[in-house]
Protein backbone atom coordinates (compact mmCIF):
# COMPACT_ATOMS: atom_id res chain seq x y z
CA UNK A 1 0.00 0.00 0.00
CA UNK A 2 1.23 3.26 -0.74
CA UNK A 3 -0.07 6.39 0.81
CA UNK A 4 0.74 9.77 -0.47
CA UNK A 5 0.82 13.32 1.40
CA UNK A 6 0.51 16.01 -1.84
CA UNK A 7 1.32 19.40 0.38
CA UNK A 8 0.21 22.33 -1.65
CA UNK A 9 -0.99 24.92 0.76
CA UNK A 10 1.69 26.45 2.95
CA UNK A 11 0.91 29.52 5.63
CA UNK A 12 3.74 30.35 8.02
CA UNK A 13 2.49 27.61 10.22
CA UNK A 14 0.84 24.50 9.07
CA UNK A 15 1.65 22.82 5.62
CA UNK A 16 -1.91 21.35 4.38
CA UNK A 17 -2.75 18.88 1.73
CA UNK A 18 -4.18 15.79 0.70
CA UNK A 19 -4.10 12.27 1.42
CA UNK A 20 -4.33 9.04 -1.51
CA UNK A 21 -4.33 5.62 -1.04
CA UNK A 22 -2.48 3.97 -3.89
CA UNK A 23 -3.48 6.37 -6.23
CA UNK A 24 -7.10 6.96 -4.76
CA UNK A 25 -7.97 10.45 -2.82
CA UNK A 26 -8.88 9.58 0.97
CA UNK A 27 -8.81 13.05 2.90
CA UNK A 28 -7.00 15.77 3.55
CA UNK A 29 -3.42 16.45 5.77
CA UNK A 30 -2.48 19.52 8.32
CA UNK A 31 1.05 19.27 9.96
CA UNK A 32 3.33 22.32 11.11
CA UNK A 33 5.24 24.66 8.84
CA UNK A 34 7.84 23.40 6.18
CA UNK A 35 11.11 24.57 7.22
CA UNK A 36 14.37 24.92 4.96
CA UNK A 37 16.54 21.78 4.10
CA UNK A 38 17.79 21.14 7.75
CA UNK A 39 16.17 23.34 9.96
CA UNK A 40 13.93 22.17 12.75
CA UNK A 41 12.16 24.10 15.12
CA UNK A 42 10.92 21.50 17.56
CA UNK A 43 6.93 20.45 17.42
CA UNK A 44 6.36 22.96 14.86
CA UNK A 45 8.24 21.83 11.82
CA UNK A 46 6.63 19.26 9.53
CA UNK A 47 8.39 16.08 8.20
CA UNK A 48 10.84 16.58 5.53
CA UNK A 49 9.77 15.44 1.83
CA UNK A 50 10.75 11.55 1.59
CA UNK A 51 9.51 7.85 1.88
CA UNK A 52 9.06 6.70 5.35
CA UNK A 53 7.24 2.94 6.56
CA UNK A 54 4.48 2.31 8.36
CA UNK A 55 3.89 0.29 11.34
CA UNK A 56 1.11 -0.32 14.02
CA UNK A 57 2.42 0.26 17.54
CA UNK A 58 0.97 1.22 20.89
CA UNK A 59 1.09 4.91 21.76
CA UNK A 60 1.88 6.01 25.73
CA UNK A 61 0.74 9.58 25.32
CA UNK A 62 -2.40 8.62 23.33
CA UNK A 63 -3.38 5.07 25.37
CA UNK A 64 -3.58 2.73 22.21
CA UNK A 65 -2.47 1.28 18.71
CA UNK A 66 -1.89 4.25 16.25
CA UNK A 67 -0.22 4.52 12.84
CA UNK A 68 3.79 5.46 13.51
CA UNK A 69 5.62 6.49 10.95
CA UNK A 70 9.16 5.60 10.52
CA UNK A 71 12.95 5.19 8.44
CA UNK A 72 14.90 3.90 11.01
CA UNK A 73 13.69 0.81 12.06
CA UNK A 74 15.89 0.31 15.51
CA UNK A 75 14.41 2.98 16.94
CA UNK A 76 11.57 3.92 14.67
CA UNK A 77 12.76 7.18 14.37
CA UNK A 78 12.23 9.35 11.15
CA UNK A 79 15.75 10.94 9.67
CA UNK A 80 15.23 12.29 6.24
CA UNK A 81 16.12 16.11 4.89
CA UNK A 82 19.53 16.73 7.19
CA UNK A 83 16.69 16.33 10.74
CA UNK A 84 15.71 13.76 12.93
CA UNK A 85 11.88 12.92 14.58
CA UNK A 86 10.38 10.55 16.85
CA UNK A 87 7.89 9.29 17.87
CA UNK A 88 5.91 10.52 14.77
CA UNK A 89 2.25 9.60 15.00
CA UNK A 90 -0.48 10.10 12.59
CA UNK A 91 -3.72 10.84 14.22
CA UNK A 92 -6.89 13.46 14.50
CA UNK A 93 -6.77 17.07 15.16
CA UNK A 94 -7.83 20.24 13.74
CA UNK A 95 -4.85 22.90 13.70
CA UNK A 96 -1.11 22.91 13.92
CA UNK A 97 -1.61 23.50 17.93
CA UNK A 98 -2.61 19.76 17.48
CA UNK A 99 0.39 18.34 15.18
CA UNK A 100 3.46 18.33 17.59
CA UNK A 101 5.48 17.20 14.27
CA UNK A 102 3.21 14.78 13.78
CA UNK A 103 0.64 14.68 10.37
CA UNK A 104 -2.89 15.43 11.38
CA UNK A 105 -5.98 13.79 9.23
CA UNK A 106 -9.46 14.97 8.51
CA UNK A 107 -12.42 14.32 5.98
CA UNK A 108 -13.09 17.91 5.62
CA UNK A 109 -10.32 21.31 5.33
CA UNK A 110 -12.04 24.36 6.50
CA UNK A 111 -9.66 26.78 5.63
CA UNK A 112 -5.52 27.03 4.65
CA UNK A 113 -5.23 26.14 9.10
CA UNK A 114 -8.17 24.31 9.61
CA UNK A 115 -9.40 20.79 9.08
CA UNK A 116 -12.21 18.69 11.02
CA UNK A 117 -13.72 15.17 10.89
CA UNK A 118 -11.20 13.30 11.82
CA UNK A 119 -9.98 10.57 9.63
CA UNK A 120 -7.70 8.53 11.75
CA UNK A 121 -10.09 5.70 12.94
CA UNK A 122 -10.58 4.84 8.89
CA UNK A 123 -7.17 5.44 8.22
CA UNK A 124 -5.81 3.14 10.74
CA UNK A 125 -8.30 0.59 9.98
CA UNK A 126 -7.52 0.35 6.28
CA UNK A 127 -3.63 0.54 7.58
CA UNK A 128 -4.14 -2.63 9.76
CA UNK A 129 -5.92 -4.38 6.97
CA UNK A 130 -3.13 -3.79 4.60
CA UNK A 131 -0.31 -5.19 7.24
CA UNK A 132 -2.16 -8.17 8.45
CA UNK A 133 -2.10 -9.46 4.95
CA UNK A 134 1.59 -8.79 4.98
CA UNK A 135 1.97 -5.77 2.56
CA UNK A 136 4.17 -3.11 3.37
CA UNK A 137 2.81 0.19 3.11
CA UNK A 138 4.82 3.23 2.76
CA UNK A 139 4.15 7.08 3.16
CA UNK A 140 5.40 9.21 1.11
CA UNK A 141 5.25 12.88 1.33
CA UNK A 142 5.37 15.67 -1.87
CA UNK A 143 5.13 19.39 -1.73
CA UNK A 144 3.29 20.68 -5.02
CA UNK A 145 3.89 24.30 -5.82
CA UNK A 146 1.34 26.36 -5.32
CA UNK A 147 -0.22 29.72 -3.77
CA UNK A 148 1.32 30.51 0.05
CA UNK A 149 -1.09 31.99 2.42
CA UNK A 150 -0.70 33.66 5.63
Amino acid sequence: MQIVVERHIFTDTTSSGTLSIDGQYFCETLEDAARAYGVKVKHKTCLPVGAYQVTITPSVRFERLMLQLYTTATDLSCELGGIRFTGIRVHGGNTHESTSGCPIVAFDRVSPERIKRSAEGPLFERVKVAIHTGERVTWVVRNRPAAVSG
